[in-house]
């Protein structure tokens, strides 16, 4: 058997290096202004995005002003959970309007409390959402004066998506017995 012949030792260009940096090389990032030397730089503050109410408030500040206590619909005057609704439909008397179907049942705590519901008949997601907030506009207004206290659920009839805000509030506060029909 012959011997390969083996070739010479190649030559290693390869080093050991260490992988640790200096501490003067440890943090090369440099600040500037916008992170690049070639951007333009402006000479105006960034506009902030949205809307600005006519009394200089941001959307934010806006929001937090409001018409006080008497306004608001706490949790506690909400119905929250399916058992109440079955139980408000299943006990409960109806009035209805053009837009609305309104539920009335002996109220279960010693408070009114109030729900919507909008089934997806009435149209898409945007629709029901819309109309769920301005029914719940009208029943924060009202839910304190209903006498005597009861559980009301509002269902939404498939026209409803047509309705504006005052027709919505007509309707519901006659359904509530809040005004003379």
């Amino acid at each position: 058997m012959v011997c390969p012949r083996v070739a010479p030792a190649a030559v290693n260009h390869e080093e050991n290096v260490s992988a640790e940096q200096s501490a003067s090389e440890a943090d090369t990032r440099v600040s500037r202004a916008h992170g690049d030397a070639r951007r333009a730089k402006r000479a105006e503050a960034a506009t902030r995005e949205g809307p600005e109410t006519p009394d200089g408030l941001g959307p934010a500040e806006a929001a937090r002003v409001s018409e006080g206590r008497a306004a608001s619909f706490p949790k506690r005057a909400r119905l929250r959970k399916r058992n109440d609704y079955l139980r408000v439909q299943r006990d409960g008397r109806r009035q209805h309007t053009e837009h609305f179907v309104v539920l009335f049942a002996p109220a279960a705590l010693s408070m009114t409390r109030m729900g919507v519901t909008v089934s997806s008949r009435v149209g898409n997601a945007v629709v029901r959402n819309r109309l769920k907030r301005m029914v719940r506009e009208v029943l924060r207004a009202t839910w304190r004066v209903v006498d005597p206290p009861a559980d009301v659920v509002v269902i939404a009839k498939p026209g409803a998506a047509d309705t504006v805000h005052a027709q919505a509030a007509s309707e519901l506060r006659r359904a509530l017995g809040l005004v003379a029909s």
